[in-house]
């Protein structure tokens, strides 16, 4: 009999331990609509929905007991006044509970609620610009869970909306023009939490200055260059605000001046040593480590993970998975599976596999580099399906972030020994702008990573061609600077030798000088090498986890798709709101300028060292930035790993001309052009 009793408990554990697990894993058999459906026709709802008929259903799948729990909420107020419990597999009607006796009756109709939104000032006046151009604008409310939702339209585009709170008349909230689609221009700290509040970005701009600021000599380009790159922290906190149309504007200026900067480095000719710092090597190695393991504390105590971070941890869940991260991310399915949020979204929905997950449908428009990325950290710390506190972007946006630094240390280290190693390592750590990139958990921080390891490798051409062709597989902006880094050792042509009297003319022909312009690195090849074993692989990787379909799927949802991607977070797509002007043409010009210059840094200057190379390399991706039509802050970091090494790095003196010897400077003008083979 014992023996039999244990037997039988052992089986009742192991059903209690298997049985959630199966549930969670099965797919629904229901819909949310026919659950909806089982639950209008359960006994005494009918009666409810008469009395209070915009009362509105929410249904939601819980798959650890596979259960459907099925709300009517009131309009008035959007509280519960009937929960019925639907029992999936049986596909039947388990419970009903009434919480409470009745709903309060609503206080507003659409035309009082319309009313009281119109009287915004904020709602007011942008709706009076489309009519003072003339752009008929019609309106439309519907209550909303105790929310009069207040609607303006022109043509097929909202351009406003107002909350109106059906109990108490007051305005719960106002949104106009991009606030309207765009959550994030409505303000808030969205992106890195703690580190916009004023004390934690003043106190990173005022160790970066103190740091990087030349305090010998104030007036120099040094204090212009640090006043622009902290100045952005004015947009900031306009955008913060949900001021768009101040925050865009704004941002201009400070990256219009370090892309002149990084020209003007670049064409420079003058000597420069290192800068690194006033302080000494120990004071900027304690900084380093209080200010690094400092972001980290900050990181696990108030941050957040940033929809393009989430992005990353579901497509390497789906390369562990064997599938191709292209075509598979989670959508919004009929079966809601979580919470349901205030905009009628819900925190998941049941996919195809019967998995709950959070939907980001857009998910799968970045390289294949990216989802690589996050592989370690998702097979290390895994995913629950959901967009929560995910510890693998956590980890992945830590260690990158570290590895930018210590790739930027590395270049320092070759160029100026270990005070410049940790000068450039100081600066990645204090400026606030990769802070603010870490505290968002953002994926740009590997694309920083790659572009500075790949200049720490610069006299390595396998390497540094692998690392940028990395960091253009994981966001496609560094694909500008291909040209560049293909001509990165190329000598400059011969100086014009001496010319005996009485011995044939030994100058260039016109082809050999055209070629001595225009011919690649002598390590280009290799270069070109390491950036095509990156390609074949992950191409590789793409194809055997989708087969031969898997590049025309990865085209169509990264650069089919984003070539035409719209944007307010720049002036290039303003056209559309009434009183500015559409600039689609200037910022196609510009698009090509930035096409013919990285072109043109092929061929053109004919000498450069390793510094102007990279500022140069600086002004394209700051050019990209300029003529994007979706900029966010969150690409700082791809600049600053140049503007680190333009501003801190040595530079040779360049001779501004050739020289000529004293017989070529004696001979008459014709017999010179002889000697250089004119």
């Amino acid at each position: 009999m014992t023996v039999r009793r244990l037997a039988l408990a052992a089986l009742f554990v192991l059903f209690v331990a298997v049985t959630p697990a199966a549930a969670n894993a099965a797919s629904p058999t229901l819909s949310s609509l026919k659950a909806e459906q089982l639950a209008r026709d359960a006994q005494g709802i009918e009666a409810l929905m008469l009395k209070y008929p915009l009362s509105q259903w929410s249904c939601v799948f819980a798959g650890e007991n596979a259960f459907w729990n099925c709300s009517l909420n009131a309009a008035s107020d959007g509280q519960s006044i009937a929960n019925v419990k639907i029992y999936d597999p049986g596909k039947r009607v388990w419970s009903v509970t009434i919480p409470r006796n009745g709903a309060p009756a609503t206080s507003l109709t659409e035309k009082t609620a319309t009313a009281i939104a119109a009287k915004d000032p904020k709602a007011a006046a942008w709706i009076a610009r489309y009519r003072d151009y003339d752009r008929p604008v019609r309106s439309f409310a519907a209550l909303d869970l105790g929310t009069w939702r207040v609607k303006w339209y022109s043509g097929a585009s909202q351009i406003a909306e107002v909350g109106v709170l059906d109990t108490t008349k007051a305005i719960s909230y106002v949104r106009t023009g991009p606030q309207v689609a765009w959550s994030m221009a409505r303000g808030g700290q969205g992106f890195g939490r703690l580190i916009n509040e004023p004390w934690a970005l003043g106190t990173l701009i005022l160790i970066f200055a103190l740091v990087m600021l030349d305090w010998r000599r104030l007036r120099s380009w040094r204090t212009l260059d640090i006043f622009a790159i902290v100045s952005l922290a004015g947009s900031l906190w306009c955008f913060n605000r949900g001021l768009i149309f101040w925050a865009v504007p704004l941002q201009y200026p400070p990256l219009v001046y370090l892309l002149v900067r990084m020209i003007m480095i670049g064409t420079g000719r003058s000597a420069r040593p290192a800068f690194t710092t006033r302080l000494p090597f120990w004071v900027m190695v304690v900084l380093i480590l209080v200010l690094a393991g400092g972001r980290v504390g900050f990181n696990a105590y108030s941050s957040n993970v940033v929809d393009v971070g989430y992005a990353g941890v579901v497509g390497a869940d789906r390369i562990l998975d064997g599938r191709s991260p292209y075509g598979s991310f989670p959508t919004k399915t009929p079966t809601p599976c979580g919470t349901r949020y205030s905009d009628g979204n819900y925190s998941g929905y049941i996919q195809p596999n019967g998995r709950c997950e959070t939907a980001i449908e857009r998910g799968d428009t970045y390289g294949p580099a990216m989802y690589a990325a996050y592989v370690p950290g998702v097979a290390a710390l895994g995913w629950t399906g959901r967009w929560d506190d995910l510890p693998a972007a956590h980890f992945t946006t830590g260690f990158f972030d570290l590895l930018a630094g210590i790739g930027l240390a590395l270049f320092g280290w070759q160029f100026g020994g270990r005070r410049l190693a940790a000068a450039m390592a100081l600066f990645w750590f204090a400026v606030p702008w990769t802070a603010y990139t870490f505290m968002s958990d953002s994926n740009d921080t590997i694309v920083a990573a790659y572009l500075a390891w790949s200049a720490a490798l610069i006299a390595r051409p396998v390497g540094r061609g692998a690392f940028v062709m990395l960091a253009a597989l994981a966001k496609f902006a560094p694909l500008i600077l291909l040209p560049l880094w293909l001509r990165l050792d190329r000598q400059p042509p011969p100086t014009r030798g001496e010319w005996a009297y009485g011995e044939p003319i030994m100058g260039q022909s016109r082809a050999a000088r055209l070629w001595s312009f225009v011919r690649p690195g002598p390590g280009s090849g290799r270069t070109f090498l390491g950036m095509a074993l990156v390609t074949i692989l992950l191409a590789a990787m793409l194809m055997a986890l989708d087969g031969t379909g898997a590049l025309r799927t990865f085209w169509d949802r990264t650069f089919g798709w984003q070539l035409d991607r719209p944007s307010p977070f720049s002036i290039w797509d303003w056209g559309e709101y009434p009183g500015f002007l559409d600039l689609a043409i200037v910022q196609t010009i510009l698009k090509a300028a930035l096409v013919f210059g990285a072109i043109a840094l092929f061929f053109v200057p004919r000498r450069l060292d390793a510094t102007r190379a990279l500022a140069f390399a600086g002004a394209l991706m700051i050019g990209f930035q300029l003529v994007l039509t979706h900029w966010m802050y969150l690409y700082l970091p791809w600049v600053m790993v140049f503007v680190a090494i333009a501003l801190l790095a040595p530079r040779i003196g360049m001779p501004r001309t050739r020289r000529v010897n004293e017989l070529d400077s004696a001979l008459p003008r014709r017999e010179r052009q002889l000697v250089a083979g004119d």
